[in-house]
């Protein structure tokens, strides 16, 4: 098992149109080579740079990364 910790800058007010296009585009993307997403976060200002996602994947082992 290996995991991918992607962190994706955000345009402020844009989040909702991210989550949109990750659902529709991403994901599906992600999932059709191997990865099954694990969580994912936005940041609050007080704890990192905001705003930004945070995803976590899961996928199973060296080959399936490379895809």
């Amino acid at each position: 098992m290996q995991y991918i910790h992607e962190v994706f800058r955000l345009a402020p007010g844009a989040t909702l149109e991210f989550a949109e296009r990750f659902q529709s585009h991403y994901l599906p993307l992600m999932r059709e080579g191997g990865a099954r997403l694990v969580g994912i976060w936005e940041t609050v200002a007080i704890s990192l740079s905001w705003p930004r996602a945070i995803a976590l994947w899961e996928v199973d082992g060296s080959e399936a990364y490379q895809r």
